[in-house]
């Protein structure tokens, strides 16, 4: 039988500082070499996956930007792209104009941009610092003044939950767009919220995948609610120990938390012990 394990990185297989150990690793590549087919699904991009997970030999296409993106580690080019329409886009820009909120808006023409106009909070100066020699960062006075043949992908907006909880009431019910409403797991008191196209998302690329590698079971790992998707995409799925309480619920079982290597330690016994 042919599994694919597909992990989330941050509050999952990184470790509280964001990180993949030398030591895990190092683990990972002996069971990979060993023959088990592993990839990721994050809500990163390739610009901060790339370096996160350097040394790391996966071969199988990782998930990114929440399932917007099927990225080819080894050629480093996308494979599947989803982009958002230009009226979906419209509307977008208007409801954060309404409710006074903004955020990095991704497009893709030849290549990825991260469009913004001013930083809001303190966790978004903190994610511009970490990226900004990663990737391309373009400042505007508004974010309505992006070209037009700039196509959206991704909108990554970081703010207080009751700050962005209207514009998520606002813009869930829209069946063009996905939503992901959830806890920054880096800095108490805020969340994120990520719109992408409807056709993007965790479930739709893990099911691509399943297709694309002719796997017969996936297996799932995740910490929090853009997890959802992957979840429901996987034959089974594991919660870390210090995961989101909902989806620990809905979890067929728990693993270690993130800090302990979880992830890895539970690969070993279940593939390793194979």
């Amino acid at each position: 039988m042919r599994i694919l394990h597909i992990s989330d990185l941050d509050g999952t297989l990184l470790d509280n500082d964001g990180r993949l150990s030398q030591e895990n690793k190092l683990r990972l590549n002996k069971l990979i070499d060993s023959g088990m087919l592993f990839t990721i699904a994050t809500a990163r991009t390739f610009a901060t996956v790339v370096p996160l997970l350097d040394g790391l030999e996966i071969s199988c296409p990782v998930i990114l930007m929440n399932g917007v993106m099927i990225y080819d580690m080894e050629k480093k080019q996308p494979i599947s792209l989803e982009t958002i329409s230009r009226q979906s886009t419209e509307n977008i820009l208007n409801c954060l104009k309404k409710h006074d909120v903004t955020g990095f808006v991704y497009t893709w023409k030849n290549k990825l941009t991260a469009w913004y106009e001013k930083i809001a909070v303190p966790p978004m100066e903190k994610f511009y610092e970490a990226r900004r020699r990663l990737k391309d960062f373009t400042k505007v006075s508004s974010l309505f003044d992006i070209p037009a043949d700039e196509k959206a992908i991704y909108f990554c907006i970081c703010n207080t939950p009751q700050k962005l909880q209207p514009v998520y009431d606002e813009l869930k019910n829209d069946t063009a767009l996905n939503l992901f409403f959830y806890d920054d797991v880096y800095n108490a008191g805020y969340s994120f919220l990520e719109i992408a196209d409807s056709r993007a998302s965790k479930f739709y690329a893990a099911e691509k995948l399943r297709a694309m590698l002719n796997v017969d079971k996936i297996v799932g790992f995740g910490d929090n609610m853009n997890d959802l998707p992957l979840l429901k995409a996987c034959d089974e799925f594991y919660a870390v120990e210090n995961a989101n309480l909902q989806i620990k619920k809905l979890a067929v079982g728990l693993v270690g938390s993130n800090a302990d290597g979880g992830v890895v330690n539970f690969l070993e016994k279940s593939f390793g012990g194979c």
